[in-house]
């Protein structure tokens, strides 16, 4: 009996296994693969497409694969009865334009049951935008018709709602300016790439009205067009600042530099001195149309000044007309040209090699002095840079040793620049060795004779002993009467002048070889030296 249990009991135990293993693989879970649009796609995946997809599947089961069911949302929209281990299923999904939940399950034969659930977003419609600068909008909602502003620089800002990526936003600023003749049309495109959520872009407008267009798109090439309108109403003054504009200066000319600023755009800078009628322009005008360099505009100018107060009235104006002025008062203090003196009284030889010279420059306004002698010929001998440090001085001495030329007259010269950059100059002859002793310094006095060409030969009625051809000389006396000689030589023209007068004739008197009108000492002509009545012409 043991024996005939023991094999029962085998028996048993090889039937539980035989019962187990069959049943064990028979209830194995189907499989199922989902694809959208040729996309693979696994459990939990989400995907954005365009238009409503194809959905592919693909399911199999260890016996037969009895039903598969497409569910949209919940709702049933597709199934399959293939009764066969394996099967390949298309179908294009009627999706509306919001995220969507597709699964399909599939039942095998043996009871057996597998899923799959997957998240698909169809994209038809353009993205929206609600915005928040310079006004606010509800995304769904329309924006304003026209929106006024009292600014040119503004901010354009917003918020984006899509089902998808937006790909980029395009803005399109336009401002139509009249012109002399016509109406002048300006743009500016700005272009923002992968925005994200929010997007904002810095405009400048211009002066009236303004068109805005805002694009907007998403990865899909699903787009949206805003057109915005903005109207510029400028009634703020510009404004002026300078950049330091000295309250006195010493020069003949001041720079005025400055900043013209407008809350629109600046359109011209002009400036008068007190006195004058007209303004003389600075910045010109441009225009009205849109143009950011002109919202600050840097100035400069260099205005002529008068001894005294100066009052320089610089104005700026806006494209709107609207206008400031501002007054700076400059003080002309006018340079005193210097006073240059070598003092001859304490200026001396040194060994007859040098010169001591003693000097200043007073009275004036120095900037730099120097001191140099010169021989004849005008080449520097030494020099010396008595001052040159820059600043201005009223009154400079000097005292320097300088070298004397090697052969002939020595000149000082002393050299001044004021505080306007013009040089003075004064010379001083270094008397020599002998004057300076007293000795040869009396002028040389005697006779001045002066050559003068006879005309055609010696005269008719005088005899000559001289040749033909040669030139015949007349002396005559200086005399220094204290300007009698001019008197004499005026009595003997009018003689002269009278008779030819009375003969109606022509006479040459070469009388400006004899009288010179700066010489106190006349050299009268001597008779035979004047046109004799012979030689007078009809």
């Amino acid at each position: 009996m043991q024996r005939g249990s023991l094999v029962r009991v085998v028996l048993v135990a090889l039937l539980v296994l035989v019962g187990t293993v069959p049943a064990t693989v028979v209830a194995a879970e189907p499989t199922v693969d989902l694809a959208v649009d040729g996309t693979s796609m696994d459990p939990g995946d989400r995907l954005v497409v365009p238009e409503n997809p194809v959905l592919s599947v693909e399911a199999s089961a260890r016996t037969t694969v009895e039903r598969v069911v497409v569910r949209v949302d919940g709702r049933t929209v597709q199934t399959w009865v293939p009764g066969t281990q394996t099967m390949s299923e298309s179908m294009r999904l009627d999706l509306p334009n919001e995220p969507q939940v597709i699964q399909v399950v599939v039942t095998g034969s043996d009871g057996s049951v597998a899923a799959s659930q997957i998240t698909v977003v169809k994209d038809e419609v353009a993205p929206f935008i609600g915005f928040d600068e310079p006004f606010e909008s509800d995304p769904r909602g329309r924006p304003p018709a026209d929106v006024s502003l009292s600014e040119s620089r503004v901010t354009l800002s917003g918020t984006l709602t899509d089902a998808s990526n937006v790909e980029f936003v395009r803005i399109t600023r336009e401002h139509r300016a009249q012109t002399a003749v016509d109406f002048e049309v300006v743009s500016q495109t700005h272009v923002i790439r992968d925005p994200g959520e929010e997007f904002s872009q810095e405009l400048f407008l211009g002066p009236g009205d303004n068109t805005v267009r805002v694009v907007v798109q998403d990865e899909f090439g699903n787009s949206r067009t805003y057109d915005l309108s903005f109207s510029i109403a400028d009634t703020t003054d510009p404004t002026l600042s300078f950049d330091g504009v000295p309250e006195e200066t010493s020069s003949s000319t001041v720079f005025v530099n400055g900043t013209a600023a407008d809350n629109v755009q600046v359109n011209d800078v002009s400036y008068a001195v007190f006195g004058e009628v007209s303004r003389r322009s600075v910045v010109v005008g441009q225009g009205p149309a849109a143009d950011p360099a002109r919202e600050r505009v840097r100035f400069s100018r260099e205005v002529e000044l008068v001894p005294g107060p100066n009052r320089i009235t610089v104005w700026a104006t806006d494209t709107s007309g609207n206008e400031v002025q501002e007054l700076v008062v400059v003080n002309y203090v006018r340079n005193v040209v210097p006073t240059l003196a070598v003092d001859e009284t304490r200026t001396h030889l040194v060994a007859g090699e040098e010169v001591h010279v003693y000097g200043a420059a007073r009275d004036g306004r120095v900037s730099s002095l120097s001191v140099e002698t010169v021989d004849e010929s005008g080449t520097v001998v030494d020099f010396a840079q008595v001052y040159d440090g820059g600043d201005v001085w009223n009154d400079i001495e000097f005292e320097e040793e300088l070298g004397l030329a090697s052969g002939g007259d020595t000149t000082v010269v002393v050299r001044a620049v004021d505080a306007d950059g013009t040089e003075h100059v004064t010379r001083y002859a270094v008397p020599t060795a002998a004057s300076a002793d007293g000795e040869g310094s009396s002028d040389d006095a005697g006779a001045l004779t002066t050559e003068v060409p006879a005309e055609g030969g010696a005269p008719a009625d005088e005899p000559s002993g001289e040749s033909e051809g040669s030139e015949a000389t007349n002396t005559a006396t200086a005399v220094e009467d204290g300007g009698f000689g001019v008197f004499a030589v005026g009595a003997l023209l009018l003689v002269v002048l009278s008779v030819a007068r009375l003969r109606n004739v022509t006479v040459d008197v070469p009388i400006e070889k004899y009288v010179d009108m700066e010489d106190t000492s006349v050299s009268l002509p001597s008779l035979s030296s004047l046109p004799s009545f012979p030689r007078i012409r009809r």
